[in-house]
């Protein structure tokens, strides 16, 4: 797999209805609570972390990274949040999807009951690769 990042990336604000989640986003479940209380964060202090996206058409943005921090935006009805666009090909995309899930808390769900999980991270994340990020 392709893990390189094109090292041309920019930073901008992007309305919500440019974006649109990841089909292959390893996170299925969100915490309502959890969301709710970062909306309100939104509301008093904006959205501090860009969410990281790619091109996927001309006006149309696929989120690789921030699929919470979108939803919580939603709730927000905040009108734009503010991005890094990169371009990545579809493996790096699943790579850096699966790299971000496995830092997190949604990884031990993950690792817990997910056979593809349990299959894959291994794999595209050995522990020599990950180690050179």
């Amino acid at each position: 797999m392709s893990n390189a990042v094109t090292a041309i990336s920019e930073y901008r604000n992007l309305p919500l209805t440019q974006l649109q989640e990841s089909p292959t986003n390893p996170r299925r479940r969100f915490d309502e609570h959890s969301l709710n209380e970062l909306a309100e964060s939104f509301k008093a202090q904006g959205v501090l972390q860009p969410l990281l996206v790619r091109a996927i058409d001309s006006n149309l943005y696929e989120i690789v990274a921030g699929a919470r921090r979108y939803r919580a935006a939603k709730l927000a009805t905040l009108d734009q949040v503010p991005v890094r666009v990169v371009f990545l090909s579809d493996a790096a995309c699943v790579e850096a999807q699966l790299l971000r899930l496995s830092r997190g808390k949604g990884y031990i769900h993950l690792r817990k009951h997910s056979p593809f999980t349990r299959c894959c991270i291994p794999r595209v994340c050995s522990t020599t690769s990950t180690a050179s990020r």
